[in-house]
């Protein structure tokens, strides 16, 4: 990993320290996307800390690479009456510059996750 990065960073004339942080990075990223952290495993003696812009962006990249099935955007033609003024309300209220809290309550079986599915699918599809 070393030798790639210095390999692709090359002209940037990267200190140790530089090229330390970027494998740590590097690490941390996989073990992040499983749940870990490249602190547990006692790998350097300070505490590495990976900056808020890199873990936003790498979840911002992450969310717009999600696949959207055809179905799920499809789904919006198998709502029920109820179903699809609530879908209606939500994306109104996710499309607006509005803040606000919306909650879907109800008993299992009755459509709530089948609406978050296809109300992701939309907001997706808008990139």
């Amino acid at each position: 990993m070393t030798e790639d990065i210095v390999r692709i960073k090359g002209q940037m004339h990267l200190t140790n320290d530089d090229i330390l942080h970027k494998v740590l990075e590097g690490i941390n990223d996989t073990l992040e996307s499983r749940g870990r952290d490249v602190n547990e495993f006692n790998l350097v003696s300070f505490k590495f800390i990976s900056s808020q812009f890199q873990r936003l962006t790498r979840d911002i990249t992450s969310e717009r690479n999600i696949p959207i099935p055809e179905d799920h955007l499809q789904g919006i033609h198998k709502f029920n009456s109820q179903e699809k003024v609530a879908f209606e309300m939500i994306y109104s209220a996710a499309m607006s510059n509005d803040s606000g809290v919306i909650f879907v309550d109800g008993p299992g079986e009755t459509g709530k996750s089948f609406l978050y599915t296809v109300f992701l699918a939309h907001i997706r599809s808008k990139r």
